[in-house]
């Protein structure tokens, strides 16, 4: 039995490379999310209107995954509230044609998915339902390249027909 383990083993090691060789190229539209990469601080607005609250953010964005996502880890801090971290993967669907994201945070378990398009430099991603404190939400984000050293951003949730922006502000590239 061992030494039939250890053949599999072998035989798993020689087919590995062929495998990886067969890999899809990354879409060149995917090209267009380079902007993400890179350290980023900014100032941030967070909550329903008439209720907001300051925050600070820091997100480090870098490809991943042979290139084929843009994975953004960030952290969030405000007066009154502890720190909240999260990360943010986006990858181009070459076969769908359009975008997608996820966002996972420290709040509770579950991923939030965003599929939407870039036009203009500007990313939007709409959500599915998603629960959230016993709530359907549905939620928007949308990512703007103003330069290459600023992004602004927010983050918006679905009211009837309306959007609420419940997250906004802009980074800075550090």
């Amino acid at each position: 039995m061992r030494m039939k383990t250890i053949a599999v083993l072998i035989g798993l090691l020689f087919t590995l490379p062929a495998l990886a060789q067969q890999a899809a190229p990354v879409p060149p539209e995917f090209k267009a999310a380079d902007y993400f990469v890179g350290h980023w601080e900014g100032d941030l607005m967070m909550g329903p209107p008439g209720g907001q609250m300051k925050m600070k953010a820091a997100m480090v964005g870098e490809k991943i995954l042979g290139g084929r996502y843009i994975q953004c880890m960030n952290k969030f801090s405000g007066d009154g509230m502890p720190e909240m971290s999260g990360m943010f993967l986006l990858t181009y669907d070459e076969a769908a044609k359009n975008w997608v994201g996820w966002w996972y945070d420290s709040t509770g378990p579950g991923a939030v998915e965003m599929p939407g398009s870039l036009v203009d430099n500007t990313i939007t991603l709409t959500s599915k339902p998603t629960k959230m404190q016993g709530m359907d939400v549905t939620m928007r984000s949308t990512w703007t390249k103003v330069s290459d050293k600023e992004l602004k951003m927010k983050v918006e949730m679905q009211q009837g027909t309306d959007w609420v922006v419940f997250v906004s502000g802009e980074f800075k590239k550090k």
